[in-house]
């Protein structure tokens, strides 16, 4: 019995099922660091630490290379310091000069891709610095004994199939140059996730944005609902008071009187709503939430307090130029009155009296290069020039103050075709036609040299018509032939699964949100598609990608990224530039919650106009392209697109809230803890608003590229494949039609 005891295998406990995963690198997400911001990390670093010497061109090259590898983490987290460290030891130890600079001996190129070697996640792992061999551009052959860099290390020709770096999975990791090319280009695009993403609140007595201290959780407590809407406000009213047209003069008294063009444009000045009391018969200007009170009216909050206000008399500031819901923090002009307190009831820091609104107006938007502190000529940004400081903010501000149309004709001259990413809303898999659409644009694509293939292909939900799971009609089986539907189009074409990055964005009928939520609006953020429902679609990739040796799983996962809703995009080349991706019906929710003024009474458009008749004298904006543009305003007014204009109200609605969902958390709810997401603020380069309910469209509001795919299949008399091309080098999208 002995002997047989000892002849039976004793097993280790781990097999395939409870082997531990390949963590996967965290996502960084790249930001723009001005070079004098680095100043003082770079003195004490190289300076006093090293005893060496850097140009400003050489600050630059560490500003950006610190902005795209630590992210927005590089301060809170001393990345910066450390990334600085490393690199003056390399720059001592490869033999360079007292100054730290690009020369014919060294190249600080060379030495800061190598420190990007062995990063992961922003920091610096000396541990994988060990495996890595140091570039023949970085290191000198005369200076290359004196370096910790090993002699024996053999050349990349007389490298052998022994002596190859295996990757993760047992794979070769010393690849063909198409493969290599592959994975540059992937990392070139990285997609965040807004669960991934940084929580950042803004602490106003400090004057910057704090990291959250606490993890982020699905219960959270009562006060960070409270603390939500005080940091989107927060937000706001620093943009405000940075606004030319809310800064007080700093010249002297005597000059202030004496210019003209000074006194007649005085500044706007925000009255808080506790300070109102006392003061009837008196005009200010309140910023604040606009809410709906127990008794069915609306109340305007800030910090301080909250006043009932009556918008009976109060008209849009511009004229039906944006839309207002309860959830969005306005900017109200109007009058105060005194009234008794047996006639007010009176909640819970609410004050007496009520406010009577003249104007309502949205908080004027703040380009992303003015909030980021940086020159948009000097980095090539291809924006429109700023708006008048001194227009009116509850104005129209002129037609630089409205979004800018694009025509799809200038757009598609532009040049770069190989800097492409394919965008396609409402991709719904229950439909064949949508998988015949899929099928004849990817082979539109596929069909193009490898030089111009798009890197990045955005599929958005609805994966499904109608509700999965929840609904009935689609069950957890159902949804999942689906998605092996959509793999057996994809199989069709392998080199595009090996050169171009695939992103899911899920939409409200997708699981597992859609099961307890049938139809209805979930929470948002919303989580990934499960794994479980896209096994097939994975090894589609898998296979595609490793047809010629095998590959890691790391680099399947890259080809293939299954995000949230909404979700982060960033391109590293040709200029550092962010997309935000967010899939909702968020047309006819404004629609269905907006606030009725005095202008929507006064005029309503015929059934044949629909909103063109709203468009003011600020909306109208002329082609830039057409020089020869004659006639009265009102004339080019008329010949514009209705479609155009409610694309126009839609996007300036948003953009000025700097919020993606501004609605009332019984309209539109939220997790609390995972609201830093939504936010918009620095603007993004481009947005994805995927909108089926509304028509396509391309606007530039404020250098703001906003996009809107509507439809994949358009069914009709002629079925349609509709989708957008963005184009990442001139930063503009144009739609893309293809008959069925």
């Amino acid at each position: 019995m002995a002997t047989l005891q000892a002849s039976v295998p004793i097993r280790s406990g781990i097999n395939e099922q409870n082997a531990p995963r390949t963590v996967h690198e965290p996502s960084v997400l790249p930001v723009v660091i001005p070079p004098n911001t680095i100043r003082p990390l770079a003195f004490r670093t190289l300076s006093k630490k090293h005893n060496l010497a850097f140009t400003s061109t050489t600050l630059q090259a560490l500003a950006t290379f610190i902005g795209k590898s630590c992210g927005s983490r590089w301060r809170q987290e001393g990345l910066a310091d450390l990334v600085l460290d490393e690199v003056a030891k390399l720059w001592k130890q490869s033999g360079g000069g007292s100054i730290v600079e690009d020369d014919t001996k060294l190249s600080l190129k060379a030495i800061l891709a190598e420190v990007e070697t062995y990063m992961v996640g922003g920091r610096v792992q000396h541990d994988r610095k060990s495996g890595k061999k140091t570039t023949e551009t970085a290191i000198p052959p005369k200076k290359r004994e004196h370096s910790t860099v090993d002699p024996h290390v053999q050349e990349p020709g007389d490298l052998t199939s022994e002596s190859r770096e295996a990757g993760p999975d047992g794979a070769d990791s010393a690849g063909s140059p198409d493969d290599a090319a592959n994975d540059r280009a992937r990392k070139r695009v990285k997609v965040i996730s807004a669960f991934e993403q940084q929580r950042l609140t803004y602490n106003m007595n400090k004057k910057h944005f704090e990291s959250a201290h606490e993890p982020a959780s699905l219960l959270p407590p009562a006060n960070n609902r409270v603390s939500l809407f005080r940091d989107r406000y927060y937000r706001i009213h620093e943009r405000l008071l940075r606004n030319e047209t809310f800064q007080t003069s700093t010249l002297p008294t005597s000059f202030s009187e004496s210019n003209t063009a000074t006194t007649s444009n005085q500044p706007y000045k925000i009255t808080s709503i506790t300070s109102l009391q006392g003061r009837g018969s008196t005009t200010h200007l309140l910023l604040g939430l606009l809410t709906i009170s127990p008794s069915g009216g609306y109340n305007l909050s800030d910090p301080s307090g909250t006043v009932a206000i009556d918008l009976d008399h109060a008209k849009g500031i511009p004229a039906n130029g944006a839309w207002f819901v309860p959830g969005m923090i306005l900017l109200v002009d109007g009058i105060y009155e005194d009234e008794d307190e047996d006639t007010v009831t009176r909640g819970a820091g609410a004050i007496g009296g009520k406010f009577i609104a003249i104007s309502v107006g949205g908080p004027p938007c703040e380009r992303r290069e003015v909030s980021l502190g940086i020159d948009s000529q000097s980095r090539g940004w291809n924006i429109a020039p700023p708006t008048d400081p001194s227009a009116d903010p509850m104005s129209a501000g002129g037609a630089s103050n409205q979004p800018e149309s694009r025509h799809p004709s200038s757009i598609s001259r532009q040049p770069s075709e190989a800097q492409r990413v394919v965008i396609m809303g409402e991709v719904n898999l229950d439909n064949p036609k949508t998988l015949q659409a899929l099928s004849i644009v990817l082979n539109q694509y596929d069909a193009a040299s490898d030089d111009t293939q798009p890197p990045a292909f955005v599929l958005i939900g609805n994966f499904v018509h109608d509700a999965a799971i929840g609904a009935g009609n689609c069950g957890s089986i159902e949804y999942k032939e689906f998605f092996d539907s959509l793999a057996s189009v994809l199989t069709q074409f392998p080199n595009l699964l090996r050169k171009s990055t695939f992103v899911f964005v899920p939409g409200e009928n997708d699981p597992w949100a859609s099961s307890f939520s049938p139809g209805a609006t979930a929470c948002i953020p919303r989580p990934l598609v499960p794994e479980i429902f896209r096994s097939r679609v994975r090894r589609v990739f898998q296979t595609a990608s490793s047809q010629d040796h095998p590959i890691p799983s790391r680099q399947v996962d890259e080809s293939a990224v299954w995000t949230s809703n909404p979700t982060r995009l960033t391109v590293d080349e040709p200029s550092v530039s962010e997309m935000v991706i967010f899939r909702d019906d968020i047309s006819s929710r404004l629609r269905r919650n907006a606030v009725i003024l005095k202008d929507d009474r006064a005029k309503k458009p015929s059934p044949d106009q629909g909103d063109a008749g709203f468009l003011s004298q600020a909306t109208t904006v002329t082609d830039p392209e057409d020089s020869n543009t004659t006639g009265s305003s009102k004339d080019h007014q008329d010949g514009i697109d209705p479609s155009l204009v409610a694309a126009r109200r839609l996007v300036k609605s948003i953009l000025d809230q700097g919020y993606l969902s501004p609605f009332a958390p019984a309209v539109r709810p939220i997790l609390w803890d995972y609201a830093s997401a939504l936010h918009l603020y620095p603007l993004p380069t481009s947005l994805v608003i995927a909108d089926p309910e509304a028509d396509p469209f391309t606007v530039t509001y404020e250098g703001c590229h906003a996009m809107n795919p509507g439809r994949f299949v358009v069914e009709g008399s002629n079925d349609t494949a509709r989708w957008i091309e963005y184009n990442m080098a001139t930063k503009k999208g144009c739609i893309k039609e293809e008959l069925l």
